[in-house]
């Protein structure tokens, strides 16, 4: 599958500041000697009518799992947009399971991308503002990411970053300075895991945004946040067009 100007662009961007994202974050990064790449997105981002969103990828995604520790633009795009055709992270499994009732699968019209392209290590409570600090300095990379995927109609948005900020939370307090306009506003719910329907507006272009509090990882599994989504099954077939 070929790979457009835009998405290498943006991988060309990601990389051209990894030495100074690792300087100033170098304390939760993964130890030098492991292979680390940034990971704007993964699977056919130009192609794909739905994207997940979640926290970041895992370090996991470097361990055992054959990546070189040095990559083009070029060589690291098209192997990101082939990512599922391969071995997926066995997150992408579960994320999946109640997005296929609105007929979405992985490498085939359905991508991902994360609030923050980077690796980490293990993020505990002490590395709190840390991580926040990281994901604000990143966010640009997150909203390129969708100028990327321009035939995107849905975006599913899931968790939260760290303990002090949902992920819809974190995309609107930076939507603004991106050129998008992030409605209604977020707005916690009392009483366990909830969903809220937004949109994200940049120009001429309106993506519905389905947010689920409960992220795959969740300690009790993925079962609320599959079905916080399946709830939302016909909903998302209506953007899909289905």
């Amino acid at each position: 599958m070929a790979v457009g100007n835009v998405v290498r662009e943006l991988i060309e961007r990601a990389q051209a500041r990894s030495a100074k994202v690792r300087a100033r974050h170098a304390d939760i990064l993964p130890p030098h000697g492991e292979p680390w790449h940034p990971i704007p997105f993964f699977g056919p981002i130009e192609d794909a009518a739905a994207l997940t969103v979640a926290m970041n990828p895992s370090a996991d995604e470097f361990r055992s799992r054959g990546w070189p520790a040095t990559l083009t633009a070029s060589t690291l795009a098209d192997r990101l947009v082939g990512y599922f055709g391969k071995n997926p992270h066995p997150w992408f499994g579960p994320s999946e399971v109640p997005l296929r009732a609105a007929g979405l699968r992985y490498g085939q019209n359905l991508a991902h991308i994360d609030l923050v392209c980077r690796a980490t290590r293990t993020i505990k409570a002490g590395d709190r503002d840390a991580f926040l600090a990281l994901a604000d300095d990143e966010a640009d990379i997150f909203f390129d990411a969708l100028v990327a995927a321009p035939n995107a109609r849905v975006v599913v948005l899931c968790g939260s970053i760290t303990n002090a900020r949902y992920a819809h939370e974190h995309v609107a307090r930076h939507a603004t300075a991106h050129g998008w306009r992030f409605t209604p506003r977020p707005e916690r719910q009392r009483g366990g895991p909830f969903a809220s329907m937004h949109e994200l507006r940049g120009g001429s272009r309106v993506l519905p945004i389905l947010f689920a509090s409960a992220s795959v990882n969740r300690r009790d599994g993925p079962g609320h946040y599959q079905r916080l989504v399946l709830a939302h099954r016909d909903w998302l077939a209506a953007q899909l067009g289905r």
